[in-house]
This record gives structure tokens, sequence and C-alpha cells, in this order.
């Protein structure tokens, strides 16, 4: 099985132990990379680029201090190296504005933060299962 690789790039580490335990439970091939700050996440993604081991997708959070997760994904857009990654809004709101914004900064995806270990491991093999297929991960919430 080939290895699925994911950077999250959220200002809390609490929902990075969450995540990874999903993708042990979930028992699929992934390398998850997990960064707090927006610089560190893009010092982090121009050295992957460098190596040619960009992530398959990049989960990211809305709300975090310094540049939120709109600014950085504009940002990450801007970048021609990454304009082919896949970004994922993985975030605790569903404000509809955040839900817009992530739209204009150029998400594929947009996922509320599941609060149960059951449900974050079936996103986590549906993620998986997109990327295996060769699918493109497409997911916005109803009401937007």
């Amino acid at each position: 099985m080939k290895e699925l690789r994911v950077l999250q790039i959220d200002d809390d580490e609490d929902d990075h132990l969450f995540l990874s335990w999903a993708v042990e439970r979930a028992g699929v091939p992934m390398q998850l990379h997990f960064v707090s700050k927006a610089h560190k996440a893009l010092e982090l993604l121009r050295c992957l680029s460098e190596s040619q081991a960009l992530p398959h997708y990049i989960l990211l959070d809305v709300r975090m201090p310094e540049v939120s997760g709109h600014e950085l994904a504009q940002i990450i857009r801007a970048m021609p190296e990454l304009q082919s990654v896949p970004i994922v809004m993985f975030t605790s709101s569903n404000h509809p504005a955040d839900v817009r914004m992530a739209r204009e900064s150029g998400a594929v995806a947009y996922f509320e933060k599941p609060t149960d270990l059951a449900t974050i491991v079936t996103l986590v093999k549906e993620w998986y299962g997109c990327w295996q297929r060769g699918e493109l991960l497409r997911r916005w919430p109803n009401a937007v």
C-alpha cells in the first residue's frame, strides 16, 4: 500500500494527537507531519518541495494566531510549486463566512473537526480512499 503524506497545520497540539490516534486506529498508511505556526509550515513546504516529497493533502485550521488559515491558504496558492497540493480546511469553525472564505482562498474541501474518535477515523479512511482512487477530495457543509 502506498503511503499518504499529510501536513496538518494547526495551533492546537491536542488536535494533532487526536488525528494521530485516528490514523493509527484507521490502519491506513499515512505519514502525518504537524506544524503549529504558519512560518514553520511554509519552511517545511519549501523543504518538502525541494526534496520532491510534497504532501498529498494540507489540513489547515481556520482560526490560528498570527496568520489565519485563509491567509495561509492564499500564500500557499500563490507559490507555483504548491498549487497542485489540495488544501483541506479542518477546523472547529462552522461559520458560513469561514466556509465562504475557505472556498475563495483555494481550499478544495471543508471539514468541521469531529469531537469523537470514531468519526475522525471514518474521515481518515475517506481521505485515504479518495487519494488511493485518484479522486479529488471535495466536501463542503450543506448550509453553504
